[in-house]
């Protein structure tokens, strides 16, 4: 009985020791939903199914992520452009913790461009990057018609190609 005893107390002990490390009370809270989580093997989840991708189309056009890269890659070390930068569009909701959601929009105008910049003479350039055979949104085409009735440099690039054909020369 002794021998249990001892261990139970020195089993507080080394809990009372990690609790003190833990300054807040969150840090307390996740160090318990830890050890429940790791000593909880009757309630352990069934591994979900490993997803099989397909192999990709070699013929098929290069991905939008693909084109907006290398379009990105050679306006920033073109001569005439003094900046270019992709901007990121859409939003999302997040928890505020209290059971309420707050939604956030990454940037405030619809349809502004995958990537936007500055030529050295001051005009603005607005690039949307789309894969072959996909067609600009109303707002998309809005956007870049904006740019283009106030002087600025405004297309659509499908390829480097296109990019190139876009800087004046």
């Amino acid at each position: 009985m002794d021998n249990r005893l001892a261990a139970s107390a020195r089993l507080r002990q080394n809990q009372s020791a990690h609790a003190m490390t833990l300054r807040t009370k969150r840090e307390r809270i996740s160090a318990a939903n830890h050890y429940r989580i790791l000593y909880s093997y009757e309630k352990a989840l069934p591994m979900p199914e490993k997803r099989v991708r397909k192999p990709a189309d070699p013929n098929a056009p290069p991905l939008e992520r693909d084109v907006l890269k290398a379009v990105l890659r050679y306006l920033s070390h073109h001569p005439k452009v003094a900046w270019c930068a992709r901007i990121n569009a859409g939003g999302t909701s997040f928890s505020d913790g209290h059971g309420g959601e707050h939604f956030v929009r990454f940037n405030y105008k619809r349809g502004i461009s995958d990537i936007i910049g500055q030529m050295k003479d001051g005009r603005f350039i607005a690039v949307e990057c789309k894969r072959e055979g996909e067609e600009l949104m109303d707002h998309q085409r809005d956007f870049l018609n904006e740019v283009l009735q106030n002087n600025g440099i405004a297309f659509v690039a499908r390829s480097v190609d296109d990019a190139i054909a876009g800087i004046p020369s």
